[in-house]
């Protein structure tokens, strides 16, 4: 039996966006998965150990750019990949992709690269950013072929020429199972809008503009509620603070409700999910608020846009900008139960049609064939 390893600088990413891929390919594949250490969700290894899938955690610095660090762990990566000797490699996020890429083109393994995201170091024009997109640009030579989750990331990677047109697949998103995001009722308890920023504690999600926006509009009103939940990422070096989060709290403006592995225990608090983030892969939080038929509210930038019918399943506002999305939210406000339930069944007939499971990993299965 081949074996393919999936490769991700956290452990949390596969097991919460790949699980439907990895049952697919063990039908005929050995599967070994790789990822760097992380405290992301409490049930990453049970899911893990569920599935049967073989295991490698490894030392890495998954942010920032410390040229030894950075060559320690390519090592650690060619000296893994040589013990298990895969035929092929699915590499995701920016380290795994460009240093799994170098040691799979060192040993001669065949490998295909997911850029799931550009990460903050796109969303500035600096000389970080250059020496990424060189990195990327050596790295990619090799892959077989490069799948990209949005239209404008794919445009970026090869209008810089870091990539050939010819080897770039546009995916439908990493695939949500609509059967295990069902519908979540909107709340009946509360005349009251109900509220959700869920992300990762990032200012690059737009945190930051949602609590400004809050605050703007309790200047005016006391209408509305406001939750905020995700994962502090402190390793990030755009995180946002316990501290700040807390002083919030404190001053009254949301409600911070932690973090879960099971995200419909807070849709079912909400009736609008919002996002206003500065860039995406695609966005999973806005897959799985759509697939549950909650109305969103978010940036109109790649991986969030193609996920938002503007006046049908939510309203898009523009990156950076807390009166637009103050507007939006007001807006949100004046609408009725009913123009929100309608909004929300319009966002899982979206998923429904184009964002599926089994669409993704038919694609997947397709490309992975042609290379073994």
């Amino acid at each position: 039996m081949k074996t393919i390893l999936l490769n991700s600088n956290t452990l949390w990413s596969i097991m919460q966006f790949r699980k439907e891929l990895i049952k697919v390919l063990q039908c005929q594949y050995r599967i070994v998965c790789v990822a760097g250490y992380d405290d992301f969700a409490s049930n990453s290894h049970a899911i893990a150990q569920e599935l049967g899938v073989e295991l490698f955690q490894i030392k890495m610095q998954r942010k920032g750019v410390n040229p030894l660090q950075d060559v320690m762990y390519f090592w650690r990566l060619l000296r893994l990949y040589h013990h298990i000797k895969p035929d092929l490699i699915l590499h995701y996020t920016i380290k795994p992709n460009i240093y799994g890429s170098f040691a799979a083109r060192w040993l001669k393994i065949p490998h295909i690269s997911i850029i799931s995201g550009l990460g903050s170091a796109f969303l500035k024009k600096n000389s970080i950013s250059k020496i990424v997109e060189k990195l990327y640009t050596l790295a990619l030579t090799s892959a077989r072929h490069v799948l990209f989750l949005n239209q404008d990331d794919l445009d970026e990677f090869t209008s810089q020429r870091i990539i050939d047109l010819e080897k770039s697949v546009l995916l439908p998103g990493e695939g949500i199972d609509i059967d295990v995001y069902l519908p979540c009722p909107l709340k009946e308890d509360t005349q009251d809008i109900v509220f959700l920023m869920v992300a990762r504690l990032l200012r690059d999600k737009g945190v930051y503009e949602y609590i400004e926006a809050i605050k703007h509009i309790r200047q005016h009103s006391t209408r509305g509620k406001f939750l905020l939940a995700g994962i502090f990422d402190e390793d990030n070096p755009t995180a946002i603070s316990k501290e700040d989060v807390l002083a919030w709290e404190r001053e009254g403006y949301i409600t911070y409700l932690g973090k879960t592995d099971m995200i419909q225990e807070f849709f079912v608090q909400c009736d609008v999910v919002v996002l206003p983030s500065y860039r995406e892969g695609l966005s999973r939080v806005l897959l799985e608020a759509n697939s549950c038929e909650k109305f969103i509210i978010t940036s109109d930038i790649a991986g969030c846009k193609e996920l938002c019918m503007h006046g049908e399943n939510g309203y898009l506002v523009q990156p950076h900008d807390v009166q637009s999305l103050v507007e939006a939210m007001k807006k949100t406000m004046s609408l009725s139960r009913e123009v929100l339930q309608q909004g929300g069944k319009e966002g899982r007939l979206l998923v429904r049609e184009y964002y599926s499971t089994d669409r993704v990993n038919a694609y997947y299965t397709r490309l992975i064939k042609e290379v073994l």
